[in-house]
């Protein structure tokens, strides 16, 4: 299948590489283990502050902000302000560690060592350009959180060795909230997951219309900014995020349960390509992307426009196109295995559908 510019959902495994790490690791590096400081459900809906984004008129404060974040099931709370002055940003620290506290969620300090330990934050996230993970740790000491950036599976190794609590990795989808950040190929991000054990939370752009593009990168959850804090009701959007996040991550576990059974079929396969067929991942738009070119086989070129219209179109409406224009239609198969035409087929509870040519 040629490269679509896309979002790949469609999940490909190379035999005995998809998952090698993982499977190399596993019961291995327990000591990272044990020493875990964070789960992996306490980084499911990670909160990253952005006051600019907070509607003044419905959240008089940026604590009124989080604490709605909170009830609306937001597991941990970053601290973001690059604007505030030292002072004001402590206090304003002391105050919401007050609230998560109240609460029983982590607050982490982003790039901030020192004030971190001033405000008695449970610890603190580190960029590649911020204070080494070694340092921050002496400082903060042996209890505290750290996250740190990682952008490829060299910096997630790093930051693993020298100690880091968890991985924020990203930008995972393009964003605005930072400035000439370019979005980290899905793979990429599923690499960093499977080269580490410390958990891996997936950051940049997440929404919801994009949030099912995680599902199979193993990601322990999602940091988000704007999808929280940039909403006129954040407890109705973060109880909505949260039940997204939650679905991602159990079709997650469901695909990697149906990945051992399937692997020892799948010996000596040079690759295989499948899908869930809706089931586990939404794929409609990516169905309509490969028929288009599946139809190549025939003789025939789809062009860019009516690309475009097929990607917006259920499976029924692209069968019918691809009859009334070009003479291919859909064959379903009964139970029987005998195949019959798809005359009233607008029904699209069949499986196993094919494209043929129609003879004339």
């Amino acid at each position: 299948m040629a490269d679509t510019g896309k979002r790949q959902i469609f999940i490909t495994i190379f035999t005995g590489k998809w998952r090698e790490s993982k499977r190399e690791k596993s019961g291995k590096n327990l000591e990272i283990k044990q020493k875990m400081k964070i789960n992996k459900e306490q980084l499911q809906v990670y909160a990253v502050t952005d006051r600019k984004s907070v509607n003044k008129k419905r959240y008089a404060t940026l604590i009124d902000a989080v604490e709605a974040a909170i009830k609306g099931g937001a597991t941990i709370v970053q601290l973001r302000e690059k604007e505030l002055s030292e002072g004001a940003f402590l206090a304003e620290a002391k105050e919401i560690k007050k609230l998560t506290g109240r609460y029983g969620i982590p607050l982490i300090i982003n790039d901030n060592v020192a004030l971190a330990k001033a405000c008695h934050a449970d610890g603190v996230h580190l960029g590649q350009g911020d204070m080494q993970v070694e340092e921050a740790r002496a400082i903060l000491g042996d209890a505290a959180i750290i996250g740190v950036s990682a952008h490829n599976v060299e910096e997630a190794l790093l930051a693993e060795k020298q100690g880091a609590d968890y991985l924020g990795s990203g930008s995972a989808f393009v964003t605005t909230t930072k400035q000439d950040v370019t979005a980290l190929p899905l793979k990429t991000l599923r690499e960093i997951c499977h080269a580490v054990q410390i958990p891996v939370v997936a950051i940049g752009g997440v929404s919801a219309e994009n949030i099912n593009q995680l599902v199979g990168c193993d990601v322990a959850g999602v940091a988000v900014v704007s999808a929280i804090f940039a909403q006129d009701e954040i407890e109705t959007a973060t109880k909505k995020l949260t039940a997204q996040v939650k679905d991602m991550l159990a079709k997650t576990e469901t695909f990697d349960a149906l990945y051992q059974k399937l692997m020892p079929l799948l010996q000596g396969k040079k690759g295989v390509l499948f899908d869930m067929d809706g089931t586990l991942i939404d794929t409609e738009k990516y169905y309509n992307v490969c028929w288009c070119e599946a139809i190549a086989k025939f003789g025939y070129t789809i062009t860019k426009e009516e690309a475009l219209d097929l990607r917006s179109l259920g499976r029924p409406h692209v069968y019918r196109f691809f009859e009334e224009k070009y003479g291919i239609y859909r064959q379903v198969r009964h139970p029987s295995g005998h195949g019959v035409s798809p005359s009233g087929g607008d029904d699209d509870t069949h499986s196993g559908g094919e494209l043929h040519q129609r003879t004339v």
